[in-house]
């Protein structure tokens, strides 16, 4: 009921650009049954955006088939290092549609900007940010972090300090340049 009441109300307004309808089904195939089910009650609503749930494992499961056959973009989430990502990248092409991954940068191992950047550019690849500005979410802590950890030197996500300035400047024009503004 709250999914259709949700795309229903909002699956002609030209501010949603997609619908990612549900954040890392669990393990296994008892899921299966259940997003096959989020996916159709979600058609139901007739949305004019694309609707997908993301792959977020590089299993080729029967759960991540159910989610790669029914959505209508290949959404992903990846936190490799650049060459595992170019595989993993290659790898959805092959299901000719096209590619958003919806969670990515993890600095401490290398999955940074200025790494995934050009091959988010040569695969044409779109990207989003699931954290954004240092704050409640705190996606500046690594995972696994405790409650009483000291702010990292290396932040784990977020791009933007709470007083406004970047977390790196160089991270900053290089945002801008891949997003046609410098």
């Amino acid at each position: 009921a709250y999914l259709q009441d949700i795309v229903g109300t909002f699956g002609q307004d030209k501010r949603i650009i997609i619908w990612d309808l549900y954040n890392e089904p669990g393990h296994g195939g008892k899921y299966i049954d259940f997003v096959k089910n989020v996916f159709a009650w979600a058609r139901e609503m007739k949305p004019a955006q694309p609707i997908t749930i993301g792959v977020w494992t590089a299993s080729t499961g029967r759960l991540n088939r159910a989610l790669l056959s029914s959505s209508d973009l290949v959404s992903f989430h990846e936190y490799a290092i650049p060459d595992s990502m170019k595989k993993s990248v290659a790898s959805y092409q092959k299901h000719g549609r096209p590619l958003l991954c919806t969670e990515w940068l993890h600095r401490q191992s290398g999955n940074m900007p200025e790494n995934c950047f050009p091959i988010f550019d040569e695969y044409k690849v779109g990207i989003y940010n699931w954290g954004l500005v240092e704050g409640r979410t705190q996606t500046y802590f690594h995972w696994g972090s405790r409650k009483d950890t000291p702010m990292p030197e290396i932040w784990q996500h977020d791009l933007i300090r709470k007083n406004g300035k970047p977390y790196k400047e160089a991270e900053y024009h290089l945002f801008r340049k891949y997003a046609g503004k410098e």
